[in-house]
């Protein structure tokens, strides 16, 4: 076989290679009524023109040549760290069933053109994307294929079936795979091997991702990521019975538990011990809607070039307990983003001294009696307990950093990470003249020192503090609980945040006290609540500062926490699909 010349613009109309239709009549490549990007691919063939197979008996392939500057574009891309894909949507035009109506799709090449009889038999080009359309009940469906990274560039495209049908809506895309169910016309995507498509949606092939994106973590690569959306529902049960969909993925087992306000799911592959391997649906599977995996934008969650990880990674927050540390970007800490609360972001840290550095003297600028609003040395950094696990609200951050500027204080290192990941993310603004105002956002943190047991707690008790600060509905219902809550029983929990070493809380700061009250009831099960509180009522250094509430406390066995637990919890389940104890939707094993 003899191979073309490289079409340019100007001579894709003066094309003299013939190709014979099946009449045996000479067609010359045409503009077709298909256009990628406000440009005509060319027709091959006739029938291409109008991108139509009404006679299959006749003629049963569209073959399509790209444009010159349609190619560059693709080569361009497919060396992207997102990749390329073509897209195109295939009508079912046949009047009544058929035994054979599948359609292939996939690419030509340089190669592929010849300039004696005719094409070669499209049905035997390999790989290609297969769908039968025997097998569902839409009458169109987008198909999606990725462009091999190297090789030959791509020259043009075939649709081929053996009933009549119509083409739409040629795409170039950046590369995906999975296939999402959630509109009128699916999409099924597939990598460079092609595939079939699988109607019974039961399962999601994940692995030729690792033919298409980065498949380690550094300073200039990031895994992708995976996006599963779920169909609507009211119906997400009770606390203790959630409805939730599961599935197998890799080595591991995840559950989605159900939500009235989130369906869309991101689970970066960084997360998950086996990322390029099938999805299978164990529960639930009608519910799911959509699978597609897609690469992380490079330049917004790799390193910088100063080495700091600025961009956080969004996900659900359960997927944080068992990352691996070894698909972490920087080796001192991760940065997430929360998905269902997108203005607050997550630090997992590898150490709690590495933590302290971060946030121990904006502990004491925010939190600690005798110390709130100074800025402490940097021994009380290396030396003294700040807490565990932290959370801060935009403002106060934007006054701890301020102050620092107009005191001259000098800040270390880690300090000014902090500052400039808040920068990024719009918790913090810069007012151009060294101070800061508050932009929107939190930001929670815990340490992989502390027990898993403590990460889970932490993990509640801080996410809570998170959605108080940016949630008003959540503040004001918080405050109608508050309001209400016994005054022995108050008493009681006012003296032990204020009394206790490492709290040592303002009891003048009511906002304070607010939120940890309802942090603190929200950190373990309702059931544990009452426990929870009884036995810090039998603290010794508590009892001596008010022996009167803590009795009262030991002798009710914290009943009125536990009932204000559950009301709290009740509104969190109602509102997100949470309950006192976590605030996680993802969980695996």
């Amino acid at each position: 076989m003899k191979r073309l010349y490289k079409f340019t613009i100007a001579a894709l109309f003066v094309f003299t290679a013939l190709v014979m239709t099946a009449c045996g009549k000479p067609y010359s490549p045409s503009p077709s009524i298909l256009q990628i990007d406000g440009e005509s691919v060319t027709a091959v063939n006739k029938e291409a023109v109008e991108g139509k197979i009404q006679k299959p008996e006749n003629e049963r392939a569209l073959f399509y040549r790209f444009t010159e500057s349609q190619v560059k574009k693709i080569q361009a891309m497919r060396k992207s760290k997102e990749g390329v894909s073509l897209r195109v949507t295939v009508y079912d035009d046949a009047e009544n069933l058929s035994s054979e109506k599948t359609v292939r799709f996939g690419f030509l090449y340089e190669t592929s053109f010849n300039e004696t009889d005719d094409y070669k038999n499209a049905a035997s080009y390999q790989p290609q994307v297969k769908a039968d359309f025997s097998r569902t009940v839409n009458s169109m469906i987008t198909l999606s294929m990725c462009v091999p990274k190297n090789g030959d560039a791509v020259q043009g495209f075939y649709v081929d079936g053996g009933f009549p049908f119509h083409i739409t809506k040629p795409e170039i895309r950046t590369a995906s795979i999975g296939w999402d169910a959630s509109d009128v016309v699916p999409l099924y995507c597939f990598g460079v091997n092609g595939g079939t498509v699988d109607f019974s949606q039961t399962s999601a092939n994940l692995s030729e991702g690792k033919n298409i994106f980065d498949t380690s973590v550094s300073k200039s690569s990031m895994l992708p990521k995976i996006e599963i959306k779920l169909a609507p529902t009211d119906n997400i049960g009770k606390i203790g019975s959630q409805v939730q969909v599961a599935f197998n993925y890799g080595q591991e087992s995840f559950v989605i538990r159900r939500s009235p306000v989130q369906n869309k799911f991101t689970i970066q592959a960084a997360g998950v011990k086996d990322p390029f391997s099938t999805m299978e649906f164990t529960e639930n599977a009608e519910s799911i809607k959509a699978v597609m995996m897609s690469a992380n934008p490079a330049e917004k969650y790799t390193v910088n070039d100063a080495g700091v990880t600025l961009e956080p990674l969004t996900t659900d927050l359960g997927m944080i307990y068992l990352w691996p540390k070894s698909s972490w970007r920087r080796s001192d800490y991760e940065l997430f983003r929360w998905e269902q609360f997108p203005d607050v972001l997550f630090f997992d840290f590898s150490r709690l001294s590495i933590q302290n550095e971060f946030f121990t003297r904006l502990a004491y600028f925010v939190e600690k009696t005798g110390y709130k609003g100074t800025l402490v040395s940097d021994y009380f950094v290396e030396n003294k307990h700040g807490y565990n696990a932290h959370d801060y609200k935009a403002d106060d951050m934007a006054r701890f950093f301020t102050t620092a500027y107009n005191e001259k204080f000098k800040l270390n290192t880690r300090e000014l990470i902090l500052r400039d990941i808040l920068l990024h993310n719009g918790i913090i603004l810069n007012n151009g003249d060294g101070t800061y105002s508050a932009g929107h956002g939190a930001v929670i943190s815990f340490s992989r020192e502390s027990s898993e047991h403590l990460r889970h707690q932490f993990m509640a008790h801080e996410s809570w503090h998170g959605i108080y600060f940016t949630l008003k509905e959540f503040r004001d219902f918080v405050d109608t609980v508050y309001e209400s809550f016994d005054p022995k029983a108050m008493s009681f929990l006012k003296t032990y945040f204020s009394v206790y070493p490492s709290l040592q809380y303002d009891l003048k700061d009511e906002y304070l006290i607010r939120n940890e009250f309802m942090a603190y009831l929200m950190q373990q099960a309702t059931k544990d609540a009452g426990a929870y509180f009884t036995t810090r009522a039998g603290w010794a250094s508590v009892n001596a500062a008010d022996p009167s509430s803590c009795s009262y406390v030991v002798r009710t066995k914290g009943r009125d926490f536990t009932d204000a637990a559950n009301e709290l919890a009740d509104f969190a389940f109602k509102s997100w699909g949470f309950t006192a104890g976590r605030t996680t939707l993802i969980s695996r094993e």
